[in-house]
């Protein structure tokens, strides 16, 4: 060996030094791949060399470092990774490359700004991570031929291990730091939770914004402070804030669930619990503790059951006959008075229906009272003869008013009951006298007046005056007690329509219904008016307040445009999927599995929009869990990352959810859920469209670690799947879509328009 290679070798053997111990004494990877370059072209006497890096999507290779190349290079340029590429010959042999001479190189293309640049030799050496995940190429770079000795090959793989070992442990770090600070950023935001972090001493090191917020000291005050501090004295010496640590420990999870207390003592009430925090040898070194403040929500509660507790006394000694009925007509409770209206024990109502204690020539209309009740949604009135235990026959009327459970459904019904027996006597025995009238004047649910009404000047009806009304009038009209006095006297601005339509039966003689909506109420009206005594201008009006029927109207027209919108687009969606299904197709049978796949994913969708209320969307995450628990997809190995409540437009969907299908289907068959070593992750965010108010939802779905399979093979990758995400969702929904097949397996992102709004959506679709 001649003493220029040994005084080679020895200045090779320092740098590798030198280097190293630039390694440890800094964590910037530029810095460190440009010190990289700059030694090893020091050892190679080249004066020039480089770090490529393989990019996200395996096709190409950036110049990520360098020395001895103009700035334009270094971090903008770069290489295809083609067949014909020595850097990628050397990547996918995972061994160097040497070109002595480029000149008379025909085994690979070099790229046009090395020739540019006067290279004339060049020695690739492959960087391989732990675990011998590729991340590029170290490149020395000569401006003329030059034989590389095996020494000087042994080098370079020797300083490209060392290196790929800095760049495993620096993109380590750096997604440490991203994920700590996520975190931090996370806990930060989520000001109605106190967390915080004790260490195995129990005493307080992380004291995060919601823990301040919820409990009231600072993190200067809480820091260092034992977590004791917030118990209450009684469980401080009872010793629960150490028992909740040891169980913390010994089981992995503590409930803590009780009263605490703030900074300036008034208590608050928690529902959280504790975790212990753990090292890579499984040992304890402090504890996680999260809750949150439920105090409001458990006061709520307790009023809950008081006011429940209130509403049961009143029931059971309510005044008239109040009675619960499942929806068949069976008794669930019944109060005393009811029981005493109808001469039956509770015992023996709770044992029995209405049917069976109803006249049995009222039957068939109890039934229907009980049937429109249900159906419509609205109270029912029926008066009709029960029988009691003894045979006696008695009147009742009954009014029946749906109940309903916590998800909108029809669960029970509350039956009113009064007494008719009396009534009924009353009416027969005053029916030809005036206590007869004034009795059924008094009695009536609908509000009733008899008013005078007055002409002006002009000879034109203008005002009236009450002459009786009952009481039911004063609770619809809310008016003080307006007998003897004209409307003007009552109201600042009466309403003329009032007066002239009192008027006009005055004038033709003949009764007159007609429908009216009052400003000043609110509310609208039937109103009977009929001439009650013509010599004295008397006449009678009947109010009955149909404020609810026509708003439960309005509400039906919605609720009927709403379903033939979803119907159309249904009907739109099962055209398109069998058009496509039957185009892909070989066969029927091959027709036959893919469109029932295709139709029970569209029926999964149509469940979803079948329990929304008539304004209320799917959400994006729901619709996407939906698909990927009906696939069958193992949970462990799917990853779904993105906010909750997005909600999609009805008109959306359906489209959506056919392309999510195909993705999933494709996975299932060929990708991340149908082979051991993958993965999917699918991510979503929102944000405002650059040219719109509309906000966007951003759907990236990616799969990891397969095998790909043989060319032709996936259905998604060149069939009816991947033309539906690249064609119908653009055309159909203004999507944005990308799909790649990478050699991890299938990236494919759509944007989309969603709902606009968080609440009920104005828009249908």
């Amino acid at each position: 060996m001649t003493q220029e290679r040994e005084d080679m070798l020895l200045r090779q053997q320092k740098i590798l030094a030198d280097f190293g111990d630039f390694a440890l004494q800094s964590d910037d990877l530029d810095d460190i791949l440009t010190e990289a370059c700059r030694l090893v072209s020091e050892a190679m006497g080249t004066g020039r060399a480089k770090v490529l890096e393989i990019e996200e999507d395996g096709r190409k290779l950036l110049v990520r470092a360098g020395v001895g190349w103009a700035q334009d290079i270094v971090g903008r340029t770069r290489i295809s990774m083609n067949k014909h590429s020595s850097e990628s010959f050397s990547i996918n042999q995972r061994k160097p490359v040497i070109s002595t001479d480029i000149s008379r190189e025909d085994r690979f293309e070099v790229p046009g700004f090395m020739r540019e640049a006067g290279v004339r030799a060049l020695a690739n050496v492959p960087i391989f991570l732990p675990g011998g995940r590729a991340f590029g190429l170290l490149q020395v770079d000569a401006s003329e031929p030059r034989d590389f000795a095996q020494d000087d090959i042994q080098f370079l793989r020797t300083y490209a291990s060392i290196l790929g070992s800095v760049v495993d442990r620096l993109l380590k770090l750096s997604a440490l730091r991203a994920s700590e600070e996520r975190f931090r950023f996370t806990v930060a935001q989520a000001l109605d939770y106190a967390i915080f972090i004790t260490d195995n001493d129990d005493r307080i090191t992380d004291w995060l914004p919601g823990a301040a917020r919820v409990f009231g000291w600072t993190e200067e005050e809480a820091v260092g402070q034992p977590g004791a501090i917030l118990f209450t004295p009684e469980d401080r010496k009872a010793g629960v804030d150490v028992q909740e640590v040891v169980q913390a420990r010994e089981t992995g999870f503590a409930p803590d669930v009780r009263w605490h207390l703030r900074k300036d003592g008034s208590g608050v009430f928690i529902d959280g619990s504790v975790r212990p925090l753990r090292d890579g040898r499984g040992l304890v070194t402090g504890y996680l503790k999260i809750g949150q403040d439920v105090t409001q929500k458990r006061e709520a509660n307790i009023l809950l059951e008081e006011s429940e507790e209130r509403l049961e006394a009143i029931f059971a000694s309510a005044p008239v006959g109040l009675s619960e009925l499942d929806l068949g007509g069976r008794f669930l409770r019944a109060n005393s008075e009811l029981c005493r209206i109808l001469g039956r024990s509770r015992d023996e109502l709770l044992a029995t229906t209405v049917r069976q204690v109803t006249h049995p020539d009222d039957v068939r209309a109890s039934q229907e009272a009980l049937a429109q009740a249900i159906a419509n949604d609205q109270p029912v009135s029926i008066d009709k003869r029960y029988h009691r235990a003894n045979g006696e026959e008695i009147w009742a009327s009954s009014t029946l008013t749906v109940l309903r459970d916590r998800d909108g459904r029809p669960s029970s019904l509350l039956a009113v009951t009064a007494d008719l027996t009396a009534r009924r006597e009353a009416e027969r025995a005053l029916r030809d006298s005036e206590q007869r009238y004034r009795n059924l004047f008094e009695l009536m649910d609908e509000a009733y007046a008899v008013v005078e009404p007055l002409k002006d000047q002009h000879g034109a009806w203008s005002d009236f005056r009450y002459i009786e009304v009952n009481a039911a009038f004063l609770k619809h009209t809310s008016m003080p007690w307006p007998v003897g006095k004209t409307i003007t006297e009552l109201l600042e601005t009466p309403n003329p329509r009032w007066a002239q339509l009192y008027g006009q039966v005055l004038d033709s003689g003949q009764p007159i219904w007609v429908e009216e909506t009052e400003p000043r109420l609110g509310r609208t009206f039937n109103l009977n008016v009929f001439s009650l005594d013509r010599p004295r201008n008397r006449v009678a009006v009947l109010f009955t307040d149909i404020t609810e029927r026509r708003e439960s109207e309005e509400r039906q027209k919605v609720l009927i445009g709403e379903l033939h919108h979803r119907t159309r687009n249904l009907m739109t969606v099962v055209l398109a999927l069998s058009d496509m299904t039957a185009r892909s197709s070989t066969d029927l049978d091959h027709f036959r599995v893919r469109f029932q796949s295709r139709l029970e994913a569209l029926a999964r969708v149509q469940g979803l929009l079948s329990r929304l209320s008539d304004l209320d969307r799917v959400t994006f995450d729901e619709l996407i869990q939906n698909e990927l628990e009906a696939m069958g997809g193992d949970p462990d190995r799917i990853t779904l990352d993105g906010p909750s409540g997005i909600r999609l437009r009805s008109s959306t969907v359906q489209t959506l959810a056919m392309a999510l299908h195909e993705l999933a289907t494709n996975a299932v068959k060929y990708g991340a859920l149908g082979q051991t070593g993958g993965r999917l992750a699918v991510t979503w965010s929102l944000d405002a469209d650059d040219h719109a108010d509309t906000p966007w939802l951003h759907i990236d779905w990616r799969e990891t670690g397969i095998t790909l399979p043989a060319e032709g093979a996936s259905s998604c990758v060149k069939g009816q799947g991947r033309e539906l995400i690249e064609r119908a969702l653009p055309y159909q929904l203004k999507a944005r879509t990308t799909y790649s097949l990478t050699d991890d397996g299938v990236h494919c992102t759509i944007a989309l328009p969603v709902s606009a709004s968080p609440g009920k959506d104005q828009q249908h679709g």
